[in-house]
Order: structure tokens, then C-alpha cells, then sequence
């Protein structure tokens, strides 16, 4: 339960202190680290499957914000999407927000 007030606490910060853009990447290193998969070369596959309309639910943003920033880290190399799954490089996501 205390791991829960936590997290909903820290949740709950980053909708009132943190641009969209920082609260979709914390949010991309949180769903690496609770639905990690494969592990390979510091790429991490996130084994469940999200959509935008999801991941944008999750942060109270839109789907378009999402989108726009889901394009911008595909071109940068810090996210993939292959076979519906999101692969991410925690590090490099980590650099933008720190």
C-alpha cells in the first residue's frame, strides 16, 4: 500500500510540475522498468503493447502530443516500435529528463 501512495504521489507531481514532454518520457522509463522485457545492446522491449490514445491517458495529455513526441524520439533513436511493441533506451531518454 505505501509502495502505492508513492507512486500515485509521484504521479500526481509530474502532472502539476513537469512539461508534456518530460512527463512522456518519465512515463516511457516507468513502463521499461514494470513491463521490461528482452534486454539487448540497452535497448529495452516494453512487453505489453500501448497505443498513443493510452500512453496519452496515462499522462492526461492528448493523443496528438503524444504522437509529435512518440516521431520526434523514433528520429532521434531513443524509442522503436516494431511489431506493435515499444523498445526504448532508458539512458538516453533518462539524459533529457535529468
Amino acid at each position: 500500500l505505501g509502495d502505492l501512495i508513492v507512486d500515485t504521489q509521484q504521479r500526481l507531481e509530474e502532472m502539476a510540475l513537469r512539461s508534456t514532454k518530460e512527463r512522456i518520457l518519465l512515463l516511457l522509463v516507468r513502463l521499461g522498468e514494470t513491463h521490461k522485457g528482452n534486454e539487448k545492446n540497452g535497448w529495452i522491449k516494453i512487453n505489453t503493447k500501448f497505443t498513443n490514445s493510452d500512453l496519452a491517458n496515462m499522462i492526461g495529455t492528448t493523443r496528438e502530443s503524444v504522437n509529435r513526441m512518440i516521431s520526434q524520439l523514433r528520429k532521434e533513436e531513443k524509442v522503436k516500435l516494431l511489431d506493435g511493441h515499444f523498445h526504448i533506451y532508458p539512458d538516453k531518454l533518462k539524459e533529457e529528463i535529468y
